[in-house]
C-alpha cells in the first residue's frame, strides 16, 4: 500500500518525547510493536476503515492516494503529514467517495481519521490522539464505539473475575460514533466488557495485560459483513 511522499510512517520514541499518544499498531488480542526511528516533531494522522459491508477502499489525503484497497477493519499506523486544513477521502474502486471530510490538523498534532457504518448511511469522522503520557506504574485507556449493531453501549474495565453486579460502568452510555477519553488506571491485567446500556449483558469480552505506562484504545467493531457478534480492535496509543 504505498504511501505519499508527504506522509510517512512515525517512530514510536520521538512520539514519547513529544508526551502525545500516537498509535502504531493494532490487534484484537495480540499486538506487536512497529519498528522505532527518531525524527522531529510533526502532525501526524491514522487511518480506520470500519464499514464492514463495504469493498477495499482507497484512501486519500487532499490529492494523493495514501494507501491503496484497504479492507475492513484496516488501521494504519501513524504518518506523518503537515499541518492544516486536509481533506481525507476513502474512495471505491468506482471513484466513489464513501467518506469526504476537512480537518484542521495542528501542529504537532496527531489524529485517527475513522470511516464507519453501514454502506448507504456512512459517516467520517475524527479523533484527536493527544494525551500526556501516564505516570509511572499507571495505564491509559479509552474507548471509541465503532459498532453499528451495538447501539447505546456501557463499557466495564476490571479485576478478571469481577461481576458485573452493582458495578459502575467506566464509561457509561456510549452511543455509536461516541467517544470515551482516556480513564488512568494501574498497571496490570484487566477485562473490557461492553454491555447493552443499562443491563448486563454482554456483548463483547476482552481480558489483556497492559505494562507499564501503556496508552490502548478498544474499538467495538461489527463482525465483516455487519451485523453481530460485536468484535473489537485494541489500539497501541504508546
Amino acid at each position: 500500500m504505498p504511501i505519499a511522499p508527504f506522509l510517512r510512517p512515525a517512530g514510536r520514541s520521538r512520539r514519547a518525547g513529544l508526551l502525545v499518544a500516537l498509535a502504531a499498531v493494532v490487534t484484537a488480542a495480540c499486538m506487536t510493536d512497529a519498528p522505532t526511528t527518531t525524527r522531529q516533531p510533526s502532525s501526524h494522522l491514522r487511518f480506520l476503515q470500519l464499514i464492514p459491508n463495504a469493498p477495499a477502499l482507497d484512501v486519500f489525503v487532499d490529492t494523493s492516494r495514501v494507501f491503496q484497497g484497504v479492507g475492513y477493519r484496516f488501521v494504519s499506523g501513524f504518518t506523518e503529514t503537515g499541518s492544516g486544513n486536509l481533506r481525507v477521502r476513502f474512495r471505491s474502486g468506482g471513484g466513489t467517495d464513501v467518506v469526504d471530510l476537512t480537518h484542521p490538523v495542528e501542529f504537532p498534532r496527531a489524529y485517527t481519521v475513522l470511516a464507519t457504518g453501514l454502506v448507504g448511511s456512512v459517516e467520517g469522522f475524527v479523533v484527536p490522539d493527544t494525551a500526556a503520557i501516564p505516570a509511572g506504574g499507571e495505564i491509559a485507556l479509552r474507548f471509541i464505539q465503532g459498532s453499528p449493531a451495538a447501539g447505546t453501549v456501557d463499557v466495564y474495565v476490571t479485576d478478571p473475575t469481577a461481576s458485573l453486579t452493582g458495578l459502575t460502568p467506566t464509561f457509561a452510555g456510549v452511543p455509536f460514533r461516541g467517544v470515551r477519553d482516556y480513564e488512568t488506571f494501574a498497571a496490570g491485567r484487566y477485562r473490557f466488557r461492553v454491555t447493552q446500556a443499562g443491563t448486563t449483558t454482554v456483548l463483547f469480552d476482552l481480558t489483556q495485560t497492559f505494562a507499564d505506562r501503556a496508552m490502548r484504545t478498544l474499538v467495538t467493531t461489527d463482525t465483516a459483513g455487519g451485523g453481530t457478534p460485536i468484535a473489537g480492535l485494541v489500539l497501541i496509543d504508546l
